[in-house]
């Protein structure tokens, strides 16, 4: 369990990926609104060196799926998202479900990721929905993150009594669950360390937007 005021970051994939540097403003949304439906496309890739040098992507392994965190610049990712309809291209919090058939095992998918030289995959975009706590104390959660200044989310991998279970117990069908990512605080974006100074600095009712791959 952590504190309102000391919330606590476990890092478990060290991603080199774009800084953060502030918080991007983005319209708060109301109360337990559904944001879209998720997506899932199929895309695939071939790298012009011997190997694939990961397409340009770091990855992030939650345990149960690769979730895409940054995109380098002039990468074949890249390249690939000039030609492709806006609703297929690839983004930092897309999800990778599987890569060449491979899925459910995030560790072989990553291993097939970065040793193969063509890749097919299939993405999800995941949906969005927005739920409303309360914060007074303790806020009940502990999240975990590729790296701690560096990202789009939190990823949310306990929760304990408090705000979060509080919400859980009275909208079942929008209740918060582990592995769901905070990607939005009172309607502010960033990386993973702006998020969590902006959950910190939060007092009273506190907005926040969750991304998960669907709802259950």
């Amino acid at each position: 369990t952590i504190n309102a005021g000391d919330l606590s970051i476990s890092d478990t994939v060290g991603t080199q990926i774009q800084t953060v540097s502030s918080l991007d403003e983005a319209p708060a949304e109301p109360e337990g609104e559904v944001i879209g439906e998720p997506t899932v496309f199929s895309v695939q890739f071939e790298s012009p060196g011997a190997r694939g040098d990961n397409f340009g992507a770091a990855l992030f392994d939650d345990g149960e799926v690769l979730e895409v965190v940054s995109l380098r610049p002039g990468s074949v990712i890249e390249a690939y998202n000039e030609s492709a309809p806006p609703a297929s291209r690839v983004q930092p919090g897309d999800f990778v479900l599987s890569t060449n058939g491979i899925s459910g095992d995030p560790l072989r998918m990553l291993a097939e990721w970065r040793n193969q030289r063509q890749i097919s995959c299939d993405i999800c975009r995941p949906q969005r929905f927005t739920v409303q706590i309360r914060k007074t104390s303790a806020l009940g959660i502990n999240v975990l993150h590729g790296h701690p200044t560096k990202g789009v989310s939190l990823v949310v991998d306990s929760i304990a009594p408090g705000p979060f279970m509080e919400w859980n117990a009275v909208h079942p069908d929008r209740a918060i669950n582990r592995l769901d990512r905070i990607v939005a605080v009172n309607g502010c974006e960033g990386g993973p360390e702006q998020l969590k100074q902006a959950l910190q600095a939060s007092t009273g009712e506190v907005t926040l937007t969750i991304a998960r791959k669907a709802l259950t």
